[in-house]
């Protein structure tokens, strides 16, 4: 296995299946329920998208943006 490849899956030839691969090893999702587009997201990963989302809007906010909510 290259330094590239993780789960017998090539980084840069299949990136989509790797991160997928990655994502749920790590339970960061549940993709148990066959829905297309619609993404359950376990305690560790609802809080990476919390800290992302803080890290985001306060530097947007300290830009002097303001804060929007689009559908």
């Amino acid at each position: 296995m290259s330094a590239k490849e993780t789960f017998n899956v090539d980084k840069e030839r299949q990136f989509s299946e790797w991160y997928n691969r990655i994502v749920r090893e790590a339970s960061i999702i549940d993709d148990r329920y066959n829905v297309k587009g619609f993404v359950i997201y376990r305690p560790w990963g609802m809080a990476m998208i919390k800290e992302i989302y803080r890290l985001y809007e306060g530097g947007l906010e300290g830009r002097g943006h303001l804060p929007t909510l689009f559908p």
